[in-house]
């Protein structure tokens, strides 16, 4: 699709003619609109909030499906509901099972929840400045109606100009010590790489590195890497522990287990290249490539499995011959179950084997874990110790014809953290849910075993709808639901077809108030952002609804009668508010010089409400106190916003001292940095020293706090183009490179 050309039509949204209006003063300006050319004025407000709301995200087609109901559900249904009655901490301290401990580690846990929201609420305020921008006759553009009649799907890109070619940006390479590893760029469909994505410490595996404990992902409830004995993704449980300031998850990494390949006739061996690629980024999901041995694991949040795909059940190299391979750092207990019926004996001595219908269970007793293997199809497994080490091997299978080229899977899942009682750092873990029972206990294996055909796939992903009054939003969550292998798990009489399980935290819940657990019971596992429950999705999808707020520059109520005389006296002295002398230049960091933005950017805005409190109401409605009451001239409100103007834009308009460059590695924008000395710079550009010094402008350049850094720069920009739509148009797009 070709760029949007744009164009002013002259009118504002009541039709009036604009021209001749002083735009600076909100008493005495006409808004105007600006429109993808040949389109007129008469859509409604929530179609062009659509695209603002969804970005450059793809809505899904299709109706919302509830999920269905029984009489045996209807307990699962009252705990869920805890969830929406304020966490009712002090109507359960007489739960069975329920400590005051618990009591207390709910509340950090939920503390910790507020850090999320606070998060959130940044970039809200960066989506709330770009509504302003909206609101204010900066943005409209072409948009969708969705097959879904009470949905806007929303399908375009805030923007489609080049920031170096259309915009003027100075292009900056990075040192290469800091820019993602060539695979990765070679991967990335877009040019921008995520640079605070869930899974980043997998993206940071440089050139030519050996994956370490550090390269992984926390997915709720397990901790993934790729640094086991053997080449392939190593699943690890975790633990909390908190003392009365810190409060931290950790993994030991000998308890977790590998699922990888390794050549049939030799063990583990230290020489192998365990180094992977990314081939997929989602929202929700990363896929790691391991094409030497003809892996692929998509690693997706809150799945209670880990999945590994392999090419071919055997892979033949010029080293032998690559089989599927699970292996652990601990030694097994001699007995392992399979297909609940049949035992396999591990030792030291030889390699032993039996035919596998559907999974093999073991326990590690350093662990105290007992761990659940699922195959996807009838496979020859064998098991050998090498020291420490057991390793699980795919030997041959009964449902290939010769030479047979089909992918094979195995599926690994935790069953039980606490399996004798013998380790006391998982068997005495707090439950952070007052009523639900821990992985391991109940019917939990029953679970694991009936949905472990299903798994999410890698490209699930994060889609948003907003209804046409714009009161509400919806969080579509596609799990990409794909089956390893459907034949071998068919429905029980009587009963349906599974769906998707999957781990959801307390604000999902929230937002899904038809979402009920895949049993009579609730299955919550601890994590450092609150309890996450096992719940069954609703064909693979999940709606989750949020009612918006209204978004203004103004509170719904005026400030008190009382209060106006003295904010009024107040405004005569901060109206005159001003940046420093070398933020004006743009010299100095990103994040001190937004604050001062956003406060020059504050105070005119409350001045606009005094005036349009003690100025634009009748005689009958206005307070008797703005009576006492003198306002800031119009000579020092157009010289605040003069000011306001010329310090936001310095930082915009490429003259800066410090300018914003735009990352050609990463494909983000950043601060050049500055070397600040007596009131300057000391450095100038291609000079960037924040692209080599983490510690500088806070991290600017390194992707660290960008989201309130630029948020205060975004809202003044709002501010500026609420009081001057013009200036508005003309900076929008660049406005939009820190967005």
């Amino acid at each position: 699709m070709p760029p949007q050309t744009w164009e002013n039509d002259g009118t504002n949204r009541d039709g009036d003619t604009a021209k001749g209006q002083d735009s600076r003063y909100p008493d005495e300006r006409t808004p105007l609109v600006l429109l993808p050319s040949g389109h007129s004025t008469d859509r409604s407000s929530s179609e062009n909030l659509a695209y603002l709301e969804a970005s450059a995200r793809t809505a899904l087609d299709g109706n919302d499906a509830e999920l269905g109901r029984n009489t045996k559900q209807e307990s699962t249904d009252s705990k869920m509901k805890y969830w929406s009655a304020q966490r009712r901490f002090s109507s359960e301290h007489d739960a069975p099972g329920y400590s005051g401990a618990s009591h207390h580690q709910q509340k950090r846990t939920f503390g910790t929840n507020k850090v999320f929201a606070v998060c959130l609420s940044f970039v809200t305020i960066s989506l709330a400045a770009l509504f302003v921008l909206w609101k204010e006759g900066i943005l409209m553009r072409k948009e969708d109606q969705a097959n879904d009649a009470d949905y806007l799907k929303c399908r375009e890109p805030f923007s489609r100009l080049d920031p170096v070619r259309d915009l003027g940006m100075a292009n900056f390479q990075r040192p290469e010590a800091s820019r993602p590893s060539l695979a990765l760029q070679k991967n990335s469909k877009s040019g921008a790489i995520p640079t605070n994505a869930w899974y980043q410490n997998f993206l940071m595996l440089e050139d030519d590195q050996e994956p370490t404990e550090f390269h992984r992902a926390y997915t709720v409830p397990y901790v993934f890497d790729a640094a086991g004995p053997i080449a392939g993704l190593r699943i690890h449980n975790n633990h909390i522990s908190s003392t009365q300031n810190v409060m931290q998850l950790n993994v030991n990494t000998p308890n977790g287990i590998t699922m990888g390949a390794m050549h049939r006739t030799s063990g583990p061996s230290s020489h192998v290249n365990k180094a992977y690629t990314i081939q997929e980024m989602t929202q929700l999901a990363v896929t790691l490539r391991w094409e030497d041995f003809g892996l692929t694991a998509p690693i997706v949040k809150g799945m209670p499995y880990g999945t590994m795909m392999y090419d071919s059940l055997e892979l033949v190299t010029q080293d032998g011959i690559l089989a599927p391979a699970i292996a652990t750092e601990v030694p097994v207990s001699e007995k392992v179950i399979v297909d609940k019926n049949k035992i396999l004996t591990c030792n030291n001595e030889s390699r032993n084997s039996t035919w596998v219908d559907k999974e093999i269970q073991f326990v590690t007793p350093a662990s105290d874990f007992t761990w659940l293997v699922f195959v996807s199809e009838r496979v020859q497994i064998s098991c050998q110790n090498y020291g420490a080490t057991t390793v699980f091997l795919a030997e041959t299978s009964t449902n290939r014809l010769a030479e047979e080229v089909k992918p094979f899977f195995f599926r690994t899942a935790l069953l039980k953290p606490c399996t004798s009682g013998g380790n006391p750092v998982y068997c005495h873990q707090e439950q952070l849910h007052p009523t639900a029972l821990i992985p391991g206990q109940g019917e939990y294996g029953k679970l694991l075993r009936s949905h472990a055909h299903l798994y999410p796939g890698s490209k699930a992903t994060v889609s948003y709808m907003v209804d046409e009054n714009e009161t509400n939003a919806a969080l579509i969550f596609d799990w990409d639901v794909q089956a390893m292998s459907a034949p071998l798990y068919p429905p029980l009489p009587n009963e349906t077809v599974k769906d998707i399980i999957v781990y959801a935290l307390p604000h999902h819940l929230d937002m899904m108030p038809t979402v009920r657990s895949p049993s009579d019971d609730l299955y919550c596992a601890a994590s450092l952002i609150g309890p996450s429950c096992l719940i069954e999705g609703s064909k693979g999808q999940w709606r989750l609804v949020e009612e918006l707020p209204k978004i203004s520059f103004r509170a719904d109520t005026n400030p008190p009668d009382w209060s106006i005389p003295a904010i009024a006296q107040s405004l005569q002295t901060d109206i005159k508010y001003r940046l420093p002398n070398f933020f004006q230049r743009g010299a100095g960091d990103t994040y001190f010089s937004g604050k001062m933005i956003a406060k020059a950017g504050r105070i005119l805005l409350i001045w606009e409400e005094l005036h349009n409190i003690c100025k634009g109401s009748t005689l009958e409605t206005t307070p008797v106190q703005c009576l006492n009451a003198t306002l800031p001239s119009k000579h020092d409100i157009s010289n605040a916003i003069e000011s306001l103007r010329s310090s936001v834009e310095i930082w915009i308009n490429g003259h800066a001292e410090t300018p914003f460059v735009y990352d050609a590695a990463w494909g983000g924008v950043a601060s050049c940095g500055c070397l600040f000395d007596d009131g300057k710079c000391t450095n100038k550009f291609p000079d960037c020293p924040a692209f080599s010094n983490p510690g500088l402008n806070f991290g600017n350049a390194w992707y660290n706090d960008m989201h309130f850094h630029y948020g205060y720069h975004i809202f003044g920009a709002a501010v500026v183009s609420h009081f001057d739509p013009q200036w508005g148009r003309d900076f929008f797009e660049k406005v939009l490179l820190l967005v």
